[in-house]
């Protein structure tokens, strides 16, 4: 079952369009606020009020409007320079990412080369001992000849 109709001011009901307001908007009126109107004002006086009324809220209306506007300008240019400055950083990060990948390569390069350096070093430490045993036993060689020599000839001078 449907609630009765709340009770209207206007005689013939807010959505009729025989209100002025209604005809220029061809939308239903709203129901008076408190502390306004309950009836529908037929006096010049009020007329004109109404009609200046109506013109400081289209005023009020197109400050608002030319406002936000501005303010819809300020922030498109703000999301423009917002989006160059994406696409900055993004060629920026792609450049990084790309040294970082020759640096990367650059290392594991150094790395082989130095690791093959330390082998050659290791490799040429036991050659250089190797040849020092080999120049001592050669040395130690030469004294023992020296000294069989000494005895050959102090066997052969006694």
């Amino acid at each position: 079952m449907d609630p009765p109709p709340l009770p209207t001011p206007w005689p013939d009901g807010p959505t009729t369009l025989s209100h002025p307001v209604a005809r220029w908007t061809h939308y239903p009126l709203p129901t008076p606020w408190p502390g306004g109107p309950t009836t529908p004002s037929h006096h010049p006086q009020d007329t004109q009020l109404q009609l200046d009324d109506a013109a400081r809220v289209g005023e009020d209306l197109k400050e608002n409007v030319a406002m936000v506007e501005r303010r819809n300008t300020l922030l498109q240019s703000e999301l423009e320079e917002l989006r160059g400055l994406v696409e900055q950083t993004e060629r920026a990060r792609k450049l990084a990412e790309q040294e970082l990948i020759e640096a990367s390569e650059r290392v594991q390069l150094l790395h082989s080369q130095n690791t093959s350096l330390i082998n050659q070093k290791k490799k040429m430490e036991g050659d250089i001992s190797q040849l020092q045993t080999e120049v001592e036993e050669a040395v130690q060689e030469c004294r023992n000849a020296e000294e069989k020599a000494k005895k050959a000839i102090t066997d052969v001078s006694v």
